[in-house]
């Protein structure tokens, strides 16, 4: 009977250790093997929802209206209290159904900030000393409108530049209602200030 544990636990002791013995220390690691070709792209996924609006933008030009930008030479209020300016049309019709505004342009060499000023026509010029005029009429024989700037009271400024905007409409509106109310749309808005010269400018898309 001892003869017969002893065998078997010598054979045991014998398969443990030729186990043991088979694991060897441990190799090093092998290199990264190449990267596998891409995968087929996937399905869009669905349209996400539809952003807010934006804010509206403010209001431009109206389109029927047709600006030109007329620059004349300048004019010495103080030894001459008229200055005669012409510009050329095609047709009396033309004047009458467009808006005219007038600008004197003073220039202020030694203000850094404020180099030149303009005027607006009819109104008062540079310092509040002087008050200007302006009307205008057709000339039939030379086929243009005929502008006339005066110096009304006080002793005038020498002016750089005239400058006078004509905005066109092309639609005319003519007759009253019963209350003598002429319908329609107005050449220029009524919110713009007419007396501000770049206001206009901006408004109309012009150059200075």
């Amino acid at each position: 009977m001892k003869t017969t544990l002893s065998l078997f636990t010598i054979l045991v002791l014998a398969i443990l250790m030729a186990g043991i013995s088979c694991e060897g220390p441990a190799g090093p690691q092998g290199e990264q093997g190449p990267t596998g070709d891409q995968g087929p792209q996937g399905e869009q996924g669905e349209q996400g929802p539809q952003g807010e609006q934006g804010p509206e933008g403010s209001p431009g030009a109206d389109g029927n209206a047709n600006v030109t930008h007329y620059i004349f030479n300048g004019h010495d209020f103080t030894t001459n209290n008229i200055a005669i300016r012409r510009i050329l049309l095609d047709t009396e019709e033309v004047m009458i159904n467009s808006a005219w505004l007038v600008y004197l342009k003073y220039s202020q060499p030694g203000n850094t900030e404020f180099p030149f000023i303009f005027y607006h026509v009819p109104g008062r010029g540079f310092g509040g000393g002087s008050e200007y005029r302006v009307n205008h009429a057709w000339r039939a024989i030379s086929l243009d409108v005929q502008f006339d700037i005066r110096r009304q009271s006080g002793p005038g400024e020498n002016y750089d530049s005239i400058h006078i905007i004509q905005i066109e409409s092309s639609e005319t509106v003519e007759g009253t209602d019963l209350a003598g109310k002429v319908t329609g749309n107005s050449i220029l808005p009524v919110d713009l200030d007419v007396t501000d010269y770049f206001a206009v400018l901006e408004f109309f898309g012009l150059d200075q």
